[in-house]
């Protein structure tokens, strides 16, 4: 048996399936694990959320892409709801809709924690797991519509325990699912995409950040910056958003040999 943790597929069933064969992956011996953002932008959005929906053995945590997905579904927004017609307007769409809001936005199993963006340097393993589950109580609630439209914005952009409401949820789901850089005060800026270094010296990767809380026993793996090319590998971090759905490869992770392997887009 082993483990493959597997970067953004955005709607790429097709590259996906290539993978699969690639490690040699068996259905009911082998785990998958899927970073988020399992939709948009490729071509069969649907397809990957059949397909993962139906494996035996699967974990999978929300990216930004996912959540936006749920709010065109659930709510009224339009934001970009043309590139994700196909999903929330399919006949299937409810069943594969109830199976994405049950996701969550972290997991921690035999020491990996999974997760779409990162580890927010303020938070210990243990804080942000119970920070993520109060975003997924929110979306498996009554206040479900009212967070999916009230999750959209940058504000606001440093931690404080004090936070509440919305505000709190918003700057979790923020920490989760779209983090990459920050300052040393550990204020988030979402503007910045490229990968390090910036010639704006003050921000850096949430992951070099010296109030990092690393965990010894713990690897954090991520996807959602496709710049990095999938290129951070070391002992406790490991980038797998290898840009597949820009011409780049999918990556998977093998935590038990620690392995990578990764195909090229077409």
């Amino acid at each position: 048996m082993a483990r493959y943790v597997i970067g953004d597929i955005q709607g790429c069933l097709e590259g996906l399936q290539t993978l699969l064969s690639e490690v040699g992956y068996v259905p009911g011996r082998d785990d998958l694990w899927f970073a988020g953002d399992l939709v948009n932008r490729g071509p069969d959005s649907v397809g990957v959320l059949q397909y993962i929906k139906a494996l035996p053995q699967a974990r999978v945590v929300l990216g930004n892409h996912d959540l936006h997905c749920l709010a065109l579904f659930h709510t009224q927004s339009k934001r970009h709801a043309s590139s994700l017609s196909s999903v929330v307007n399919h006949p299937e769409a409810s069943s594969l809709m109830a199976w994405l809001i049950q996701q969550p936005l972290m997991y921690l199993e035999q020491g990996v924690l999974m997760v779409h963006a990162g580890l927010y340097p303020q938070w210990s393993v243990t804080q942000a797991l119970n920070y993520a589950q109060e975003v997924s109580d929110a979306l498996n609630s009554q206040a479900r519509d009212d967070f999916l439209e009230s999750m959209y914005g940058d504000e606001p952009a440093v931690w404080s325990e004090t936070l509440s409401g919305w505000d709190r949820l918003r700057f979790i789901t923020n920490a989760c699912v779209r983090m990459r850089y920050l300052n040393e005060n550990c204020v988030l800026d979402f503007q910045q995409t490229e990968a390090p270094p910036l010639s704006e010296t003050q921000w850096m990767p949430w992951f070099d950040h010296p109030r990092a809380q690393w965990d010894p026993t713990i690897t954090v793996a991520f996807g959602h910056w496709a710049a990095l090319k999938a290129s951070i590998d070391r002992p406790y971090l490991k980038a797998l958003d290898g840009g597949y759905v820009w011409g780049g490869h999918l990556v998977a992770w093998c935590p038990e040999t620690n392995e990578r392997v990764s195909v090229q887009a077409l």
